[in-house]
C-alpha cells in the first residue's frame, strides 16, 4: 500500500488525544461557539463544518454549532463574522471564494486578510469533473468534442460565481477551447442536485462532495482536476492525462475568526492544542472514505497568516 496518505495520518490521532492536550488550568469558552458556513446545507463545506463542530465541542467545553449563511458568493457569511463581537466565539469556514476570489469580483464590506485570523487548515481536496449518469458520452475527451460541436447546448453548475467549482470550470474552458454556460447556485448541494437530474450537464465539485454520488451511481466521474489519480477511483484519469496539460484546481477549507479575537479564550485554547505542532483530529470516514483520494481531511490548529 505504500506510505499512508494525509487523511490516514490524520485519522490515526483520536479526538481524545486532542482533548487531553488541553491543560486543565486553561480557561474554556463561556457560551455556544458558532461556525458560519458560507454555503447552503448539504454540500461538502457544510458536511465538514458540522463534523468539526461536533468534535470541537468536547475540546472547548461548549456546544459548537454550524450556521449556514449562503449568498453573495460567501460575502454574506464573511461580513457577518467580520462584524461579530471579536471574542472568538464566531468562526467562519473559509474557502477560495471568501478569502481569494471575492475581492476581485465584488465590493466587500470587509477585508479578507486584515479582518480575519486563521486558526485551522481544515483540509484540501482535488476537484472531480462529473456528469449526470445518463449523459450521452463516456469520457472527458468525448465530452470536449461535443462541447466544441454544440457550445450553445451545454451548461455547467457551480456553487456560485467565484466558488471553487466555478473557478475550476473557467480554467477548463480556455485549457480545452470549449464554451459552456455557467449556472451558479447557492452552494454545492443544489448544484449537485440539478447535475444529477440532468438540468445541468457538468460540474467540477470537490472530491469530498462528489464521491458519495459517484459511488451511488448518480454521477459519472470523468476526470480529476488535480496532480494525480485517486486510489479510490483508479480508472478516472486526471485532466492533465486526458485533455488539458497543467490543469490543477485543488480546493481548501480554512477556519478563521475575527482578527481582533487573537487574545480570546477560544483562539488561545485552539492554539494551545497545537503548541507542539502535532495535535490534529479526524473527520470521521477519512480513512475509509477519502484516504488515498488526494484529500486531506482533518484540522491543524495554530495557523498564522500566509494563506
Amino acid at each position: 500500500m505504500g506510505e499512508p496518505g494525509p487523511a490516514e495520518e490524520v485519522v490515526q490521532l483520536l479526538a481524545a488525544t486532542a482533548i487531553a492536550a488541553v491543560p486543565a488550568a486553561v480557561a474554556l469558552p463561556s457560551r455556544t461557539i458558532t461556525i458560519v458556513v458560507p454555503t447552503a446545507a448539504g454540500g461538502g463545506n457544510d458536511a465538514m463544518a458540522r463534523t468539526i463542530a461536533q468534535q470541537l465541542g468536547p475540546l472547548l467545553g461548549q456546544t459548537v454549532s454550524a450556521d449556514n449563511r449562503a449568498g453573495a458568493n460567501g460575502s454574506i457569511a464573511s461580513e457577518s463574522v467580520a462584524r461579530a463581537t471579536p471574542d472568538g466565539h464566531t468562526l467562519i469556514f473559509g474557502c477560495i471564494a471568501t478569502h481569494a476570489m471575492n475581492p476581485a469580483l465584488q465590493k466587500l464590506r470587509c477585508d479578507p486578510v486584515a479582518d480575519f485570523e486563521p486558526v485551522g487548515l481544515v483540509g484540501t481536496s482535488p476537484t472531480l469533473m462529473v456528469a449526470h449518469a445518463r449523459a450521452p458520452f463516456t469520457d472527458v475527451k468525448e465530452r470536449v468534442v461535443q462541447l466544441k460541436a454544440r457550445p450553445d447546448r451545454h451548461s455547467h453548475a457551480s456553487a456560485g460565481n467565484g466558488t471553487a467549482p466555478h473557478h475550476a470550470a473557467e480554467l477548463f474552458k480556455p485549457d480545452t477551447g470549449v464554451v459552456m454556460l455557467g449556472v451558479p447556485y447557492k452552494g454545492s448541494a443544489p448544484a449537485i442536485g440539478d447535475t444529477i437530474g440532468g438540468q445541468t450537464q457538468l460540474m467540477l465539485p470537490s472530491f469530498f462532495t462528489a464521491l458519495p454520488h459517484v459511488r451511488a451511481g448518480k454521477l459519472e466521474a470523468l476526470a480529476i482536476a488535480g496532480p494525480k489519480r485517486s486510489l479510490l477511483l483508479p480508472d478516472v484519469p486526471t485532466l492533465n492525462e486526458a485533455v488539458a496539460d497543467g490543469h490543477d484546481a485543488r480546493q481548501i477549507g480554512l477556519g478563521c475568526v475575527h482578527a481582533s479575537s487573537r487574545r480570546s479564550v477560544v483562539y488561545a485554547t485552539l492554539s494551545r492544542i497545537d503548541n507542539r505542532g502535532a495535535a490534529t483530529f479526524a473527520v470521521p470516514g477519512g480513512a475509509s472514505g477519502l484516504a488515498g483520494g488526494g484529500h486531506s481531511c482533518g484540522v491543524e490548529f495554530g495557523m498564522r497568516h500566509g494563506f
